[in-house]
């Protein structure tokens, strides 16, 4: 399918849709990117969450470290409520960190998992440490290696951080965090192993090489927490860290140290040091809860700065979106709506205004006339190319009704060049009739007069076909009649009109009348169906006529032969035509019979239907309705039974010299060949009708009901 035979419709979103698709993968990359970015800082987040966890943790176990250290050096007195404290201090910091394993699986980071599950598990075994360092043999080195491990631990975890971190403020921030826990633990260590030997007096080499090297290392520490690039961490250590217990805590440090130098026995206060070593460590939990706080409010501006930044792209990405949409609706709805006025109005132009116009011209007596009001202009006003294409559509609209208008008056002029040669022919034939009559009137000759009555009976036959170019054109007969006709002479004149008249027998025939005013259409409508009848059935074969009153009047005429038949859907087109006649057109040729029934059935709202009755009954059936209007009922007919014949049927009548051959055919009624006798009828009784009805109810129900049996194949 090329370009050209898209429509309209799928370019125009073709034209929008790809531009706004790239726009959209653009915007797509970027909200990506965005969206990822703030999911490191979520991660951020919650690393720092669990790092004021582990630096909780932490610090309760540097407090029970040193509790249980001097502890053990005092010789594990009994009821000690500083390490008791402690220990539950420690398992409640514990629990609230091992807690915390669903942040440690929403962070989703391996060596954080790892080391999260190295705490716990060494966490767990300083419950063995507890029960072990009451017995007196236990070492008092191990308890410290286990707190120092476990604390070892948590501050790697402080390590951790999103390696996807970029912002310099964050990660120098939370670089300060770290190195106040190292401070920390520093100077915790220093204060266990101070105690250690204010309680005892002395310590080992190695708890005096582990002591200085803390301090070595705290040096080193502080003084990379001075040249941090944070300056809030570094002025929340120098104002807090600060103070009479920290610089007492110092000078004991410095002193035990310069005892141990000259081997001489420290010599401090054991309660001394723990306090001053409580304070310290203390001010500096504070320092590091104060700076996670503002690492962790910094990692949160952050995210919260990027999802907005996201939220405002998807907004100006959704609402350019739909400022496209609504652009391109307006564009292709000020597009589509005339193209779519313009396909409706010509669709409806071509399957109802156009034909409406043309069936209004045809009937209005001055078609140039009924042109004025013909074309409706298509609804499209623009000034842009559609409005040009609905002026040339209203154009060619106007040029098809003006050309309905000419082919209009060419048909009322061939209607008026055949009424007038029909009308010339017939009073030719008036003429005609006239001499052959004052010959029949001085002919004594029995063959000769034969001879005028058959050429009488051919030039009615003419006069018939003059009747039908008539009905043709539309124009009614000058030939109507004020006085009422008897139906048999009605049925009578029909017979007497058509080529094979001998043939037709007619078996009943109601006590009833036609009005003047229908007689003349209705012969010619029964001549029409019998001359049908005769033509297309074997010569030796009878056409029967029926004629029977309904109860409400209405008059059934039945005529039945016993031709070839019709097919079942050329029936049906046939009776389609008869209830609903055509114009005429080349197709009518063949039918033109047909046609002249139909008109003249539907000038007098009178029913005609032809039935079939296929193998059962060989042969094609007419049913013909005159309504009660048209019918006149003899008062002594009126408490007769219906569906009847008279009681005296019609005879043969013998020939005479002015109207009926001895074959007794009726001669027309209404003029000089008027006669009331019907060729080849029987002399049968209403009882003997009856019975014949009785034993062949298919015509009966045809004369009631619209039945339609069989089929056949033959013209109409």
């Amino acid at each position: 399918m090329s370009l050209s035979d898209w429509p309209l419709r799928v370019r125009l979103i073709t034209i929008v849709v790809l531009p706004t698709a790239a726009a959209l993968s653009l915007a797509g990359v970027s909200i990506q990117a965005s969206e990822a970015t703030a999911g490191v800082y979520r991660h951020a987040r919650q690393q720092i969450q669990l790092d004021a966890a582990a630096a909780r943790m932490a610090g309760a176990l540097q407090t029970e470290r040193d509790a249980m250290t001097g502890w053990i050096a005092a010789g594990r007195p009994a009821n000690d409520d500083e390490l008791i404290g402690s220990v539950a201090t420690s398992r409640g910091a514990t629990s609230a960190f091992q807690n915390q394993e669903g942040l440690v699986g929403e962070i989703g980071d391996v060596k954080t998992t790892s080391l999260y599950h190295q705490i716990v598990n060494r966490a767990r075994s300083l419950d063995e440490v507890r029960h072990a360092a009451a017995d007196a043999g236990f070492d008092p080195s191990v308890p410290i290696s286990a707190y120092t491990a476990v604390i070892g631990v948590l501050l790697e975890l402080e390590q951790q951080f999103d390696t996807a971190v970029t912002d310099e403020g964050l990660l120098s921030r939370h670089a300060g965090a770290v190195l106040l826990a190292k401070i920390k633990e520093c100077s915790a260590q220093q204060g266990t192993y101070l105690r250690k030997g204010a309680v005892t007096g002395r310590l080992r080499p190695d708890e005096q090489a582990a002591m200085t090297q803390a301090g070595v290392t705290l040096v080193n520490l502080v003084t990379e927490l001075g040249g941090s690039a944070v300056p809030s961490a570094r002025e929340a250590y120098e104002t807090t860290v600060t103070g009479d217990p920290v610089k007492h805590r110092y000078q004991l440090q410095e002193l035990a140290e310069a005892r141990m130098s000259g081997n001489l026995p420290i010599g401090l206060d054991p309660g001394d040091v723990a306090r001053s070593s409580a304070q310290t460590l203390s001010l500096m939990s504070q320092v590091e809860t104060r700076l996670l706080t503002e690492v962790s409010g910094y990692a949160g501006a952050l995210y919260d700065q990027v999802w907005r930044a996201l939220i405002l792209t998807c907004v100006a990405v959704i609402g350019g979106l739909l400022l496209v949409m609504a652009v391109m609706a307006g564009v292709a709805r000020s597009l589509l709506r005339p193209l779519l006025r313009l396909r409706g109005t010509a669709i409806d132009v071509a399957e109802n205004q156009l034909p409406s116009a043309i069936e209004r011209i045809m009937r209005d007596p001055e078609p140039e006339t009924a042109l004025e009001h013909a074309v409706e202009p298509v609804a499209v006003t623009s000034a842009d190319e559609i409005g040009s294409v609905a002026r040339a559509f209203d154009l060619v609209h106007e040029k098809a009704v003006r050309l309905a208008v000419e082919q209009a008056l060419l048909r009322e002029n061939v209607k008026g060049i055949f009424v007038d040669l029909a009308k010339r022919s017939q009073r030719l034939v008036d003429r005609q009739l006239g001499v052959i009559d004052r010959l029949e009137q001085d002919e004594d000759d029995a063959d000769r007069l034969a001879v005028l009555f058959e050429l009488d009976h051919l030039i009615t036959l003419v006069r018939r076909n003059g009747d039908n170019l008539l009905v043709l054109s539309g124009t009614h007969s000058d030939r109507k009649s004020g006085k009422e006709w008897p139906v048999g002479e009605v049925i009578g004149a029909a017979i007497s009109g058509i080529e094979q008249y001998p043939r037709v027998r007619v078996l009943s025939v109601p006590d009833a009348a036609v009005r003047g005013s229908a007689a003349h259409d209705l012969v010619h409508l029964i001549g029409e169906l019998l001359d049908n009848a005769t033509h297309f059935s074997e010569p030796a074969t009878t056409v029967v006529v029926r004629a029977a009153l309904r109860a409400d009047d209405t008059l059934a005429i039945q005529i039945s032969d016993q031709g070839i038949g019709i097919t079942g859907h050329e029936l049906a087109d046939i009776n389609a035509r008869l209830t609903a006649p055509t114009d005429i057109d080349g197709s009518m040729t063949r039918k033109m019979g047909l046609h002249v029934v139909a008109q003249l059935a539907r000038r007098h709202d009178i029913a005609v239907r032809l039935f079939s009755d296929g193998d059962e009954e060989p042969g094609v059936l007419a049913r013909v309705l005159v309504p009660p209007s048209l019918i006149v009922v003899r008062r002594e007919a009126k408490d007769r039974p219906r569906n009847t014949a008279r009681d005296q049927p019609l005879r043969p009548a013998p020939r005479t010299k002015t109207g009926i051959h001895d074959n007794g055919v009726a001669q027309r009624p209404g003029d000089r060949h008027s006669a009331t006798s019907i060729s080849g009828s029987l002399p049968i009784s209403d009882s003997m009708v009856a019975n014949r009805f009785r034993h062949r109810p298919s015509q009966t129900t045809l004369l009631s009901h619209d039945a339609v049996r069989g089929n056949g194949n033959r013209p109409a």
